[in-house]
Order: C-alpha cells, then structure tokens, then sequence
C-alpha cells in the first residue's frame, strides 16, 4: 500500500475546535456575484485563515444590489453591511483587509501572497497549464503556515471489526441487511423485500437468506437463497474501520457474479447532546488549502505523476476528513496505479459510501 495512505489510515489527532467570535458574511447572489463576490468571499476566508475565531460564509442575497460591488457583513458589535469593492484581484484583497481589520486581527504573513499564487495556479488550470499551476499551488503550500495543514476536522469513530449483531444499507437488494447475534445460526441473516423502481415500474425485491455462513475476522462467507427460487453464494470482507464491506454474489446456475457492497448502520454521532453530521464541508479557513491540495493533485496526475496525485490527496483527505472531495480525489489517484493499489482504492471508496450514507 502506498505509504501516505498507510499514515492516512493511523490515527490521527484530535483537531482541537473554537467557536467562532466574528463572522464575516458575503453576499454571493445577484449584482453581487456579478461583481466579484466570490472572489472576495475567498480572499477574506484566505486572509482570515490564520484566526480560528474568525469565521467566513456565503450570504445568498443580502436584499440589497449594488452597482459594481459586493455586499460585505463583519458581524461584531453594531457593524452593519456596506458595499465592498472587489472587480480584481487587488480590490478584493484589500477590501478583505479592512473587513479583517475590524476584528482587530493581524492578517498572518504568507497568507495574502499564498492565495494570490492560489488565484494564479486556477487560472493556469484553467488555461490547462498544467505544469504553471502545479508551480503556483506549490507555491502555494510552501509558503502558508504548517498549522494550517494540520487536520482540522474530528476523525469519524472505527467500528468494532464483528459480523454479529450488525446491520448494513446494502446495494444489490436496495435494503437493509440485518445479521443475527451468532454466526453460528443457520440464518445468519436477512435483507431484500424492499420496493424499488425499475423501468419507471414499481417492484419488490426478493427477501433474501444468509445461511451457513462462517466468520474468519473481517471475513464473511456462505450461502444465499431469495423467495423468488434464487440460490447461489457469496463471500464479503469488511473494511478495516469496520464501516463498509465488499465482495461479491455468485448465482447456483452459473450466471454472472455481481458485487456486493454496503455500509453499516450507526446511531447518529452527537456532541454535547446534539447531533453532528457525519459528511461536512471543510471549514472556511482551510477550504482553499484543501481545493490546492485537489488542484496540485489534478495536475500531477494529469503530467503522468500518480504516486505525487496520491499523496496531495492523501493529505487533503488527513485536512478535511470528512469532506467526500477529498477522499473522491484519493480513489481515483490509487486507481491510476494499477492492481498494486486495488485495495486502497477501495478502502478510499469506501470512506465516500461512508461519510454519503444516513446513520
């Protein structure tokens, strides 16, 4: 296995998390947009990076729609929306200074020429200058603080490696697998009988039986008959984090085998009594970090480097561990490299059903 995955996949530290004290609110809808907000509202998440208790977010429409300017918020005191000027590059980093500046925070130093190479590496990308953008998101990387890669978002719990007892959202039968509390019974388990739509017709798929089937650690094997006279047998490995399995189904009569995969049900994590939500964005103070780590990936995979694409994902995915880009973006550069990293590539995949998948 590719040695940035085998670091991804031990544990990492817990990211240490602070409410924000100031939020600075952009408004990205209408004239707005027209003008540059995005733009701005990148700028001022960049710039602000180095305060964890200053927040960036996206306003859809703030009611009001100035002529060539963006509608900007600092909530922090009896500080009210003002227009904010940002066609350019340099009117957006200045306007994000005086925005910054109202919480008397100190912009950290890197962080403006960091994201005015990040501005240059998209526009390379886009030329489809690869070779210009991998330099400027280099540049990038190189230049900001190192505590800003660290990773800043909290590590989803490992699931005891046990058959027993479980359940899982499976994908042949569309529904949900329920195994019994001993391997040894002759029903080890159920699934199927669910309603689903086929051909814009509604059916219900066979129940189906797990019987004589014997656990060896993550593995599982037997044999599976429906209601429908269907008979076949089927052998399944669970992940390492004991969240997802694969495997496959084989049909008595000799038809093709289908893959078989599913990601186990779990109670909905919660922090001080309230729910958290397993799939999360990346923050807004590392979410340009984590797109550079994407785009120095894209390009080293698109120069023929897929071993460089691995670990700049790999290092995306250790950032925001719970934002599916990352992870997306690691499959797909595991799978670049052939059969060596076939099983990577499927634990990455199976960190996307994962973080997807309801509790």
């Amino acid at each position: 296995m590719h040695p940035m995955v085998l670091t991804l996949l031990s544990s990492r530290p817990t990211p240490r998390v602070m409410p924000p004290s100031m939020v600075i609110s952009v408004c990205t809808g209408g004239a707005c947009a027209e003008s540059g907000s995005e733009l701005l509202l990148e700028a001022c998440a960049a710039l602000a990076a180095g305060d964890v208790k200053t927040d960036v977010s996206s306003q859809f429409c703030s009611g009001e729609c100035p002529a060539c300017f963006a509608m900007i918020s600092p909530k922090k005191g009896s500080i009210e929306a003002y227009e904010a000027s940002c066609s350019t590059l340099e009117e957006a980093l200045a306007s994000a200074e005086a925005a910054i500046a109202t919480a008397e925070v100190t912009v950290t130093a890197g962080l403006k020429d960091a994201f005015m190479a990040c501005v240059e590496a998209k526009a390379a990308e886009q030329s489809g200058d690869m070779a210009s953008a991998l330099q400027h998101y280099s540049s990038v990387l190189d230049t900001v603080p190192s505590s800003l890669l660290e990773p800043c978002q909290a590590e989803l719990a490992s699931e005891k490696a046990e058959w027993a007892g479980s359940k899982w959202q499976e994908s042949t039968f569309s529904s949900l697998l329920t195994l019994s509390a001993s391997v040894d019974e002759a029903e080890f388990g159920i699934c199927g009988g669910a309603t689903t739509i086929v051909d814009r017709k509604v059916v219900t798929m066979p129940e189906v039986k797990l019987l004589d089937c014997t656990a060896d650690g993550t593995s599982l094997s037997g044999r599976w008959e429906d209601t429908d006279g269907g008979a076949g047998a089927f052998e399944l490995s669970m992940s390492a984090s004991g969240r997802t399995f694969d495997g496959t189904l084989s049909h008595a009569d000799g038809s093709e085998s289908v893959a078989w995969r599913g990601t186990r049900k779990t109670k909905p994590e919660r922090v001080r009594g309230r729910p958290v939500a397993r799939l999360q964005a990346p923050p807004s103070r590392v979410k340009w970090l984590h797109d550079t780590l994407l785009g120095r990936a894209r390009c080293h995979a698109a120069l023929g480097d897929a071993s460089a694409a691995v670990d700049d994902a790999t290092a995306a995915t250790a950032l925001c561990c719970r934002a599916v880009t990352g992870w997306v973006a690691l499959a797909e550069a595991l799978e670049a490299l052939g059969e060596a990293e076939a099983k990577a590539a499927l634990a990455a995949r199976a960190e996307v059903d994962f973080l997807k998948a309801k509790p």
